[in-house]
């Protein structure tokens, strides 16, 4: 998440009308008033304060001579000398509105802003209809966060002066600070139908529509900005933001460079440009442009967030935690660095105080989804299923998890355990990858001894596979009309439903059988065996979110397999990296002919042993009954659990873990040693 432009806010900084010399027994002084009056209205400012300084001479205490000089010090931003004149000028006649109205200007610009309200204020008292005083009394509650009473300020201002687009757009970045989007859009349309080239009003629109999720109506209010205004930094900076939740990286970045150019001192701009290349995956460019923005603005929590980012793809976890925590120091209801904090704390396995932070995030916004299911799954890691399974649920409110939900219908009929299923037709539906249907398709038995005819749904590489699995009735392909059903479950959604906890998992293996034809098709293929056969699996897919962490280079692995088994290789897919280690190494590689689960499943059961890393072969070696060792990184997925070497999930499968993040060598030195001890 990154920071967009602060609301633009506009107050009246125009000296208010003053009265006119009433003096005339003076001649002299009136002489000199009307010359400063003339040269003050030709803009000449330095002349008419020296002719108004004359008349002070003469009569320090002459309230005209004293608040025009007043006036021309604000004018020029001389404001201590400002202040002390308005004070003079209302010692002598405290009942001029216009006065307190100009001293409310000097004391908002000199951020003494309770002080500058008691100016409005009592400029208002005088004047009932001033609508100016309570425009700009309304941007001084928005410069305290006292956003209610500026809505009520720019209300009252637009009674009495309905035509003044300024306080319509003051009154939608109150709107809009406090949530009201809706409402502050229809504000800022009133702004821009009262001010047609009104800049700032269609960029602040475009945020409101953006932080709504309508970001194609967010881009055009941008790019109307920025017609309207060429060297409109702020807008190109947001417009960055909604190019790249688009997906347009590219076009995004150069709406940052185009803002950057504008104004190089932009640290927000900075801090969008290095969001975006992390995005790109061009991360050291990303912690350059985010560490110049924190130059620039050493209190930026959005800044501090997004290196956080950075340095937590690099797995550079103590620096992403010292980030957040600036981010978080600076922004106490920064619910994403909470959140983010979590996560990195638990992927250095200090799962207690990432518990902490996920509750933080929560806590600031209760219908975070994310902090909810991370949650969930460092209870789950801790072995505490009764809490964990009930928050992995959160799953299901995150859309843009759309390989969780396959239509509309998916949560009808949904069954969790509460209803009785004897008689009823059950519909599991399977979700997220063939690992996890591989797990805990073991439940079927279960839902079958509880009186339901099962429907399985499966992907299709596992169709032959899972054909003969107990508790069946019929297996239905991913993405096939919906059968008929009474009732519907996840498959992740099975442990709750059947009340789960660690003592009872239901673990009898094996409970998925290979094919014996395809057995002796692998069996003629591999031909005699001379020695201990060992499949292998050292990387999973691409496309698997924690992959950096779970697969490993075959060059890093083959150095310390002992030259004393035959190895087979159990993985259909070989990546561009590896083949060159295959070729020249002494595993053999079936994986042309490997074309589905039926064919691994059958080779899989033809080894005295199965490496491998977190993938669906594990599962599968798993739920065969194979003797099974699991490479897992410092961090593992919640199944597996910490600091045991058995797994509760399937008593065949021995884990071997990491020590420290990324040490894969120590482990595999383990792995050489206990091979040739087991298998000799």
């Amino acid at each position: 998440m990154r920071k967009k432009s602060p609301p633009t806010s506009k107050y009246t900084k125009g000296i208010a009308s003053l009265a006119t010399p009433k003096d005339e027994e003076f001649k002299e002084i009136s002489t000199l008033l009307q010359q400063g009056l003339s040269s003050h209205r030709s803009g000449l400012l330095l002349e008419a304060k020296s002719l108004y300084q004359q008349i002070l001479k003469l009569n320090p205490n002459h309230f005209d001579a004293l608040q025009l000089c007043a006036a021309v010090d604000t004018q020029t931003q001389n404001w201590t000398s400002a202040l002390k004149l308005f004070e003079q000028a209302l010692h002598i006649n405290p009942k001029n509105a216009a006065v307190y109205f100009n001293q409310g200007i000097v004391l908002q610009e000199l951020k003494r802003f309770d002080e500058a309200l008691d100016s409005y204020i009592n400029a208002t008292e005088l004047k009932n209809d001033y609508a100016q005083a309570y425009a700009n009394m309304g941007i001084v509650h928005i410069q305290l966060n006292q956003l209610p009473d500026a809505v009520q300020c720019f209300d009252k201002a637009i009674e009495f002066q309905n035509d003044d687009a300024n306080s319509y757009f003051n009154r939608g970045v109150a709107l809009k600070e406090l949530g009201r989007m809706n409402d502050a859009i229809l504000s800022y349309d009133r702004a821009i139908e009262l001010e047609r080239n009104y800049p700032e009003a269609f960029s602040n629109k475009g945020i409101a529509q953006q932080s709504l999720g309508r970001l194609d109506e967010a881009l055009q209010n941008f790019n109307k900005a920025i017609s309207l205004k060429s060297d409109f930094a702020e807008a190109y900076s947001n417009r960055s933001i909604v190019l790249q939740k688009q997906g347009r990286l590219d076009e995004a970045l150069r709406s940052c460079d185009q803002a950057i150019e504008i104004k190089a001192d932009y640290a927000q701009a900075y801090s969008n440009r290095g969001s975006i290349l992390s995005e790109l995956e061009r991360l050291d460019e990303a912690k350059i442009a985010l560490i110049y923005a924190l130059e620039l603005n050493p209190n930026y929590p959005e800044a501090y967030y997004n290196l956080g980012v950075v340095f937590k793809k690099l797995t550079l976890l103590n620096e992403a935690l010292i980030n957040f925590d600036c981010a978080i120091k600076y922004k106490h209801d920064y619910a994403e660095a909470h959140y983010n904090k979590g996560v990195v704390l638990s992927e250095m396995l200090r799962l207690d105080e990432g518990l902490i932070s996920y509750d933080e995030a929560i806590k600031l916004d209760p219908e975070y989804t994310a902090a909810h299911w991370n949650k969930s799954l460092t209870l789950l890691l801790k072995g505490d299923f009764y809490n964990g399974f009930r928050g992995y649920e959160w799953r299901w409110k995150n859309e843009k998890d759309s390989d969780l939900i396959h239509n509309a219908s998916f949560h009808s009929k949904l069954w969790l355990g509460a209803e009785s299923l004897e008689g009823k037709k059950l519909f599991i539906r399977c979700e997220q990858g063939l690992g996890d249907t591989l797990q805990f398709c073991r439940y079927t038995k279960m839902a079958t001894e509880h009186g339901a005819s099962v429907t399985l749904e499966v992907q299709r590489p596992l169709l032959k596979l899972l054909n003969t699995l107990e508790g069946v009735r019929e297996l239905h392909p991913l993405g096939s009309p919906l059968p008929d059903f009474d009732f519907q479950c996840p498959t992740l959604s099975l442990p709750l439903a059947f009340k789960t906890n660690l003592e009872d998992i239901p673990n009898k293996t094996p409970y998925i059988k290979s094919n014996r034809v395809k057995r002796e098709e692998w069996a003629q293929r591999l031909g005699l065996k001379s020695k201990p056969r060992v499949g292998l699996v050292w990387s999973g897919s691409t496309a698997h979110k924690n992959d950096q962490n779970r697969s490993i280079p075959l060059a890093d692995l083959n150095p310390f397999l002992p030259d004393l088994f035959e190895y087979i290789c159990l993985q259909n897919e070989i990546r561009d990296i590896d083949s060159g280690t295959l070729r020249v190494s002494n595993i053999k590689n079936y994986s042309d002919l490997l074309i589905d689960f039926e064919d691994t499943a059958a080779l899989c059961d033809l080894m005295d042993l199965v490496i491998c890393v977190d993938t669906s072969v594990a599962h599968l070696a798993g739920a065969l009954g194979k003797k099974t060792w699991i490479l897992l990184p410092y961090a593992p997925d919640w199944r597996w659990m910490l600091g045991r070497t058995d797994s509760p999930w399937y008593s065949s499968v021995r884990l071997y873990r990491q020590q420290s993040a990324g040490d894969w060598r120590g482990l595999f030195k383990t792995i050489e040693h206990d091979i040739s001890k087991n298998l000799l």
